[in-house]
């Protein structure tokens, strides 16, 4: 392979990782922000807990693409595995969709049934 080429990847491997690890820093802290706001209000707790369960499989799934990139060995291959992570990435965003979802509908269904008991 040509160095420069294999230069060339690894640096792009190593931005997206310096990216995704940034983002990941102010993710922490907006959810640690919600946490504290919202202490009165245990309902949002687990809300957040799942929205940030998911967050973080979207970090993870950044870095695991950053490290893939870093070892690219030409552009057929950077294709294939760019082609692979968004593959990935909507399977999982469905997924996360649906645990989302739930978590909301229970929320729901947990404030309304009481005060559809208290009427």
């Amino acid at each position: 392979m040509d160095d420069d080429l294999e230069l060339f990847f690894k640096d792009v491997g190593a931005t997206v990782k310096q990216t995704v690890d940034l983002a990941w820093g102010v993710e922490e802290n907006c959810f640690s922000a919600v946490q504290d706001a919202m202490v009165g209000m245990p309902w949002i707790a687990e809300l957040n807990s799942k929205a940030q369960s998911c967050v973080e499989q979207q970090f993870d799934a950044g870095r695991h693409y950053a490290d893939k990139l870093s070892h690219t060995k030409d552009f057929r291959e950077l294709m294939r595995i760019h082609t692979e992570a968004w593959q990935s990435g909507l399977i999982a965003f469905q997924n996360q969709a649906t645990v989302l979802g739930n978590a909301y509908a229970k929320v729901v269904a947990d404030v309304v049934n009481p005060l559809a008991k208290a009427a």
